[in-house]
């Protein structure tokens, strides 16, 4: 019975006493100018002054409403978010990789300028990376309501990569 209490007290002090700072959070993304959005839950790795985990991460990047759209992933150091991936399109049999890995890296809170990096691999190995553009976000805590209609008039994201 001892331990049960002792179970019972450390769960509510992890619960109720841990600053949010602390605790697992998930934020939306909107990309101004694009339709696209990003959701992401936040996962410290140590305390309040070492990075964070991105995690369980998506991008709607084909803008059908779809949350689980293309996996994504990354850190977080001080204001700076950076994820990446490589979306896959679901639409073609079978569904088709993009050549290059994405990665966006996010600076302000709740809202800001993102760099949309691509990145073919190692340049030693012949890859390169290459700063595509740099353009606004708004950044909300919770889930996206990806079925919402902002944004859903402007193109998308990778459309331009492909563009370019």
């Amino acid at each position: 019975m001892k331990s049960l209490v002792t179970v019972c007290l450390v769960l509510f002090a992890a619960a109720f006493l841990v600053p949010k700072s602390h605790a697992n959070s998930t934020y939306c993304v909107s990309l101004n100018f694009f339709c696209d959005t990003l959701e992401y839950t936040q996962m410290p790795i140590g305390g309040a002054s070492t990075p964070m985990i991105l995690k369980d991460g998506s991008w709607d990047w084909q803008c059908l409403g779809a949350p689980y759209d293309t996996n994504i992933m990354g850190y977080r150091r001080g204001p700076t978010r950076i994820l990446a991936t490589r979306p896959v399109d679901n639409t073609t049999s079978p569904p088709t990789p993009y050549a290059a890995t994405i990665m966006f890296a996010f600076l302000g809170n709740p809202s800001g300028t993102f760099d949309l990096w691509e990145t073919t691999g190692d340049p030693d190995d012949g890859g390169s990376t290459v700063l595509l553009l740099t353009s606004a976000f708004t950044r909300t805590p919770g889930p996206c309501t990806f079925l919402r209609s902002k944004n859903r008039n402007e193109p998308r994201l990778m459309d331009f990569v492909k563009s370019r």
